[in-house]
């Protein structure tokens, strides 16, 4: 069974807890939008997707902020009318992952804030990701694939590599555009990027800092 979460005390916890501090502008996941749009893509959806290990205190924190107990393993639950995937990995209350799937930017975005916000003050600062999903309706070629990665790259001032993979490419790149990312083998990344032709078009996935969800 689904539960609702009332936003508008979710959203006093909030303001009570940063203490006045107002939601950021549009982040990662707008500018990111731009890199497709100026690509010829028009945006299908977004992935927001998190893993947490919680520090004392904060599986309760949560809970308040949610305004549900969370049981062990997965807990489904109604965030800005869309649906929440919670999952905590023990009944100890040191770990908890979270996904949400919506069409919506503004909702990407809060959804994202309001768990980097929780990561930062009752987690270890983890990065909240953000995946943005797009497609171009014809097969690329392997060429055109990285030709399109190119592109981004350049919209986003980026350096990094791409890699081959089946029939499709996956790209990691550092973009001085784009907030702090992820140390990877000594280098720097803040974006991810995943071609894949299939049946007629190719799907996209642009994410930051790393795409965390399976495609």
């Amino acid at each position: 069974m689904k539960r609702k979460i009332n936003l508008e005390k979710v959203l006093a916890m909030m303001l009570i807890l940063t203490q006045g501090v107002q939601l950021p502008p549009n982040g990662e996941n707008h500018l990111l939008d731009q890199a497709l749009a100026q690509a010829g893509l028009n945006i299908d959806g977004y992935v927001v997707s998190g893993y947490v290990h919680l520090e004392r205190g904060g599986l309760y924190v949560l809970e308040k902020m949610l305004q549900t107990r969370l049981s062990t393993g997965d807990n489904i639950l109604l965030f800005l009318g869309e649906e929440l995937k919670v999952v905590l990995a023990d009944n100890k209350g040191k770990a908890v992952s979270m996904q949400l799937i919506t069409t919506d930017e503004q909702k990407a975005h809060y959804c994202r804030s309001f768990w980097q916000f929780f990561a930062d003050n009752w987690g270890k600062g983890e990065i909240m990701g953000i995946t943005v999903l797009a497609k171009a309706y014809e097969e690329m070629s392997l060429s055109a694939e990285e030709k399109f990665c190119a592109e981004i790259a350049g919209f986003l001032d980026a350096e990094g590599r791409v890699y081959k993979n089946g029939g499709g490419v996956d790209g990691v790149y550092y973009s001085p555009k784009l907030a702090k990312g992820l140390s990877v083998a000594a280098q720097e990344i803040n974006y991810n990027i995943v071609l894949r032709p299939h049946a007629g078009r190719t799907d996209v996935y642009l994410g930051y800092p790393v795409i965390y969800q399976t495609y």
